[in-house]
């Protein structure tokens, strides 16, 4: 393994579950280390993991310059302040929402940064959100108190509101094309809706329940893999999750079966061990890693050379089209369909279903 990324995770595991590297590699190469770190969204991690072997063990990383020891610690402190800012923004949202009569339920981010032990350390990006009915609505208070709401995309709606923007989901996954997604849709929308809920702080954001989480996590992060790759920030929001979610039943593994999940649940699961040191309770023995995933893992480290523009809706799907035909193997290794098969049906339902109707397969 590469020494310098197995340093990398090192830092991730010290920082995160606080084990202690055996051995830590002597050929680091630091400056790129902080770039990888930087790269894969887990900079303030790793620099936790850091301060923290220095402090409690005296470890000297040798080679490790000022500037770049200056600059890691700097964009640390940036993550965990931009993190706050968010928040509190997002909070705000929340609250004139909840004047409204509108309950705020959070997508992704915000909601698997609370199985961090330091949830500011986790790399915000926006507040994805689910209304429970009250998606126009909420729109339509926005819209009182000013802000401009972006209603081009069929999922979701789009806002500006402070230091967060903010994605008001009418829909919460990609459901066009195939049956089973619109039913998925619905399945996740009754754990959103009806499960108990958990209120972030002192705030009226509130949490969805764990099964919720692990299920859309995995379906989000899925689509992202595929299509354009993800990063070592996403494998540590699975190892989270699995370190303190209670929901690895019959009945989730079920939902990954008919949802083209399970390969890729059980790839991550083996890579939330190796990259964060969590293994999974259902885990006996050895942790052995398959071809599949060392090609997840390496994946990792080119995300930059995939990655899609999303603010220019042809280029995106242009290089959305590259990356799929240049990436045949994710889809033999993670997929129940063809590359082939996937990428007709993705142009396919983008030009003949506009607006897909769900309502038909709801109880």
């Amino acid at each position: 393994m590469d020494k310098t990324k197995e340093a990398l995770y090192g830092l991730i595991r010290m920082a995160l579950i606080g084990e202690r590297p055996m051995a830590f590699p002597e050929s680091v190469d630091w400056n790129v280390l902080y770039d990888y770190a930087k790269m894969q969204g887990v900079a303030a991690i790793a620099m936790d993991g850091l301060q923290t072997l220095m402090n409690n063990i005296g470890f000297a990383p040798v080679g490790l310059g000022i500037k770049t020891k200056l600059q890691w610690y700097a964009l640390a402190m940036s993550i965990e302040k931009r993190h706050t800012k968010q928040l509190e923004s997002s909070k705000e949202v929340a609250s004139v929402w909840h004047g409204a009569g509108i309950r705020t339920l959070v997508l992704k981010g915000f909601a698997f940064a609370q199985y961090y032990s330091k949830p500011m350390q986790r790399l915000a990006s926006d507040m994805d959100c689910y209304l429970c009915g009250g998606y126009e609505v909420g729109n339509s208070e926005m819209e009182r108190l000013g802000i401009k709401v972006n209603r081009e995309d069929y999922r979701h709606s789009t806002f500006q509101y402070k230091d967060v923007f903010v994605e008001n989901h009418k829909i919460c996954t990609t459901v066009r094309g195939k049956k089973q997604r619109k039913c998925f849709e619905v399945y996740l929308r009754s754990l959103l809706e009806k499960e108990p809920t958990v209120c972030i702080d002192d705030s009226y954001l509130e949490m969805p329940c764990d099964r919720f989480n692990a299920l859309y996590f995995l379906q989000h992060c899925h689509r992202h893999f595929l299509r354009e790759g993800i990063t070592l920030r996403y494998i540590c929001d699975w190892a989270m999750i699995l370190q303190r979610a209670d929901c690895f039943d019959s009945d989730f593994w079920n939902e990954c079966e008919k949802n083209d999940l399970r390969p890729f649940a059980e790839s991550m699961t083996r890579l939330a061990y190796v990259v964060c040191g969590v293994k999974a309770s259902w885990m006996d023995g050895d942790v052995i890693l398959q071809i599949q995933d060392k090609m997840l893992l390496d994946d990792c480290f080119r995300i930059a050379d995939n990655a899609i523009k999303y603010g220019n809706s042809l280029k995106a799907h242009i290089q959305m089209v590259k990356n799929m035909l240049g990436m045949r193997w994710k889809y033999k290794y993670f997929s129940q369909r063809s590359m082939e098969i996937e990428l007709i049906s993705s142009v396919w339902s983008n030009w003949m279903e506009k607006e897909p109707k769900i309502n038909q397969y709801q109880d």
